[in-house]
Protein backbone atom coordinates (compact mmCIF):
# COMPACT_ATOMS: atom_id res chain seq x y z
CA UNK A 1 0.00 0.00 0.00
CA UNK A 2 1.58 3.51 -0.71
CA UNK A 3 1.30 5.85 1.14
CA UNK A 4 1.90 9.99 1.12
CA UNK A 5 3.91 12.02 3.29
CA UNK A 6 2.31 15.17 3.30
CA UNK A 7 3.27 18.51 4.73
CA UNK A 8 1.20 20.67 6.62
CA UNK A 9 0.93 24.74 6.25
CA UNK A 10 3.32 26.33 8.54
CA UNK A 11 0.56 29.26 8.97
CA UNK A 12 -0.95 28.97 12.75
CA UNK A 13 -4.06 30.03 12.74
CA UNK A 14 -5.98 32.18 15.87
CA UNK A 15 -8.41 32.49 17.54
CA UNK A 16 -8.92 34.84 20.12
CA UNK A 17 -8.36 34.50 23.73
CA UNK A 18 -6.64 31.01 22.66
CA UNK A 19 -3.38 29.54 22.38
CA UNK A 20 -3.14 27.01 19.10
CA UNK A 21 -1.53 23.64 20.08
CA UNK A 22 -1.47 21.91 16.81
CA UNK A 23 -3.67 19.74 14.95
CA UNK A 24 -5.21 16.34 16.15
CA UNK A 25 -7.31 13.40 14.16
CA UNK A 26 -9.98 13.70 16.55
CA UNK A 27 -12.61 17.06 18.19
CA UNK A 28 -12.56 16.13 21.67
CA UNK A 29 -8.46 16.20 22.15
CA UNK A 30 -6.50 18.57 24.58
CA UNK A 31 -2.85 17.32 23.19
CA UNK A 32 -2.11 17.82 19.26
CA UNK A 33 -0.42 14.89 17.62
CA UNK A 34 0.73 17.31 14.70
CA UNK A 35 2.51 20.38 14.75
CA UNK A 36 2.33 23.75 11.91
CA UNK A 37 4.32 23.05 8.80
CA UNK A 38 4.44 18.83 10.27
CA UNK A 39 4.70 15.94 8.83
CA UNK A 40 2.07 13.16 8.56
CA UNK A 41 1.69 9.91 6.71
CA UNK A 42 -1.55 8.54 5.25
CA UNK A 43 -3.39 6.99 2.76
CA UNK A 44 -7.13 7.58 3.64
CA UNK A 45 -9.10 10.98 4.07
CA UNK A 46 -8.01 12.77 7.02
CA UNK A 47 -9.64 15.16 8.75
CA UNK A 48 -7.74 17.21 11.62
CA UNK A 49 -9.09 19.47 14.05
CA UNK A 50 -7.17 22.42 15.44
CA UNK A 51 -6.85 22.35 19.27
CA UNK A 52 -7.04 25.25 21.55
CA UNK A 53 -6.09 25.81 24.91
CA UNK A 54 -7.49 29.12 26.46
CA UNK A 55 -5.37 31.53 27.80
CA UNK A 56 -5.10 32.60 31.43
CA UNK A 57 -4.18 35.65 32.95
CA UNK A 58 -3.00 36.76 36.49
CA UNK A 59 -4.27 39.98 37.63
CA UNK A 60 -3.16 42.01 40.46
CA UNK A 61 -4.99 45.29 42.06
CA UNK A 62 -3.43 47.98 44.00
CA UNK A 63 -5.75 49.72 46.16
CA UNK A 64 -3.46 52.50 46.91
CA UNK A 65 -4.12 51.77 50.66
CA UNK A 66 -7.75 51.22 50.07
CA UNK A 67 -9.47 48.38 51.22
Amino acid sequence: VNKNELTLSSDVPTRTSYDFLGWSTSSTDTSATYSAGGNYTSNDSVTLYAIWKIKTYTISYDANGGS
